[in-house]
């Protein structure tokens, strides 16, 4: 996964609160997976590379696994 990815995604996304539709879809799932690697993982040795870096600065994709997170796993 590269910046144009990220771009395009955070594109995609815009404001909406899920990819194509109101509720979550497989789509969502699918995405969420790839992106919690890079936004919601915490490195806690300070270990963060430049990709991680940039997907953070996406506001919308933060949002997004934000909100995937506060959904469906509660217990972190």
């Amino acid at each position: 996964m590269e910046d144009k990815s990220l771009q395009s995604l955070s594109t995609l996304l815009a404001d909406k609160n899920f990819f194509f539709s109101e509720q979550h879809t497989s789509f969502d799932a699918a995405v969420y997976s790839h992106l919690c690697e890079f936004i919601s993982v915490r490195f806690d040795c300070g270990f963060e590379n430049v990709f991680t870096k940039q997907a953070k600065t996406y506001q919308n994709l933060v949002q997004f696994c934000q909100r995937i997170e506060d959904q469906f796993y509660q217990e972190k």
